[in-house]
């Protein structure tokens, strides 16, 4: 009688576990970033500030990313973050003494696994949980494909 009232503790625990696992989904995610250097006074100078940036993006782990790169979902799987693409630019600001400056700028593409609730209202919009694949820039989670990053972070 015993043994048969710890096999059904067991049984209600393992049920109860499964449970509680089957509330969550792993889904992907593909986001962008933005990051701007300070002002350069040539555009030789600004891009090799933005390309070494890119360069020190491309040497990290998976880890060092996640703490690196802005990720809005919760419950991130820090070890799936992975950089896409990097591109690399300069633009000029013509300053009101009519000087110019120069800015490295780095657009990050990055993509990662997180888990989201099945039927959550809040946090992830119902579009984006039932989405496979999101693509999304960082300050706007669930908006939708942009073609721009509209963050703009320091490098």
């Amino acid at each position: 009688m015993k043994t048969l009232l710890n096999v059904g503790l067991l049984m209600t625990i393992a049920m109860s576990g499964a449970a509680m696992a089957d509330q969550y989904r792993t889904s992907n995610t593909h986001q962008s970033a933005l990051y701007t250097s300070d002002p350069a006074s040539s555009e030789a100078e600004a891009a090799n500030m933005a390309n070494s940036y890119a360069d020190s993006l491309q040497s990290m782990s998976a880890i060092e990313l996640s703490h690196k790169l802005p990720t809005p979902h919760r419950r991130v799987d820090k070890r799936s973050l992975g950089l896409d693409s990097t591109e690399v630019e300069v633009v000029s600001q013509q300053n009101d003494d009519g000087s110019t400056d120069y800015f490295g700028q780095v657009v990050v593409k990055y993509s990662y696994e997180y888990r989201s609730s099945k039927g959550s209202r809040g946090g992830a919009s119902a579009a984006s949980v039932s989405a496979a694949d999101e693509e999304s820039s960082v300050s706007t989670p669930d908006s939708g494909s942009d073609s721009s990053p509209d963050t703009d972070l320091a490098l």
